[in-house]
């Protein structure tokens, strides 16, 4: 079973910022995320059958785990004491058959988290909230064909996604030696075949992976005449994923972790 944790401290050095830092051994990975305000979220990833328990026993039980860690384990670990407001819980996902009963349909993580293993979850849950919204209007008032036409949409997404997330999972702490070994060799091999892209581009790596993401989902043209909601402008909200690590190795770096 893997788990995370998660917490954010004010003016953490060093910084690169609006970079995702990481350090990996094997069964383990601590990051760093630096914010443009200051503010640096760091997370862990390790294999564990152990309970949560309260906050101390969290902290605890990071500090067996990571206590003998390099890089920067020491100071990342100084600063877990310094904090309450930290995350802490098993990687889930949400699988549900119907994401509707009555009146009531559900949207985003609450009908489909992917995890964070998968990440863009945002993304989903916007794209999602269009759909339901569009076919809403659609119906003009049968919430029941709109619901089932919603799930009927985007389902078939979500079930990809829900599979990828589970091979990538292997990535984020690998097993052996062998599997952390494979999993470096294919970023160092994504991030140079990146560094050799014509820098002319005028849309980002996040804009084109939400434009693929969103590439099946209708337009509602008469709809968007009345809310004033454009899927374009949805498309536009996420163009700062975490994209460079995950968009040219995470699938193929998740089925051969999978197969090893």
């Amino acid at each position: 079973m893997q788990k995370s944790a998660a917490f954010g401290i004010d003016g953490d050095r060093p910084r690169d910022e609006l970079i995702y830092v990481l350090y990996t051994e094997v069964g383990q990975q601590v990051a760093r995320f630096a914010m443009r305000d200051g503010r640096t979220f760091l997370f862990t990833f390790a294999h564990s059958d152990l309970d949560n328990g309260d906050v101390p026993a969290q902290k605890e039980l990071l500090r067996r785990r990571f206590g003998g860690s390099g890089w920067e384990c020491p100071s990342i670990l100084d600063a877990l004491d310094r904090t309450d407001d930290l995350y802490f819980d098993r990687v889930s996902q949400i699988r549900m058959t119907s994401w509707s009963r009555g009146r009531v349909a559900l949207v985003g993580d609450a009908a489909y988290c992917v995890s964070l293993m998968a990440g863009q979850g945002s993304a989903l849950g916007m794209a999602g909230a269009y759909t339901l919204a569009g076919e809403l209007h659609r119906a003009a008032g049968d919430y029941g064909a709109a619901f089932a036409r919603y799930q009927a949409i985007f389902q078939p997404l979500i079930r990809a996604k829900l599979e990828t997330a589970l091979r990538f999972a292997g990535a984020f702490a690998p097993k052996s030696k062998f599997r952390l070994w494979l999993r470096n060799r294919i970023l160092k091999s994504a991030e140079h075949r990146m560094d050799r892209r014509p820098h002319s581009r005028t849309r980002s790596d996040g804009q084109d992976f939400v434009a693929g993401l969103l590439k099946g989902i209708p337009n509602f043209p008469e709809f968007e005449k009345n809310s004033g909601t454009r899927l374009l402008e949805i498309r536009g909200l996420k163009a700062r994923l975490f994209a460079q690590q995950l968009l040219v190795a995470g699938l193929f770096l998740g089925i051969m972790l999978h197969r090893v």
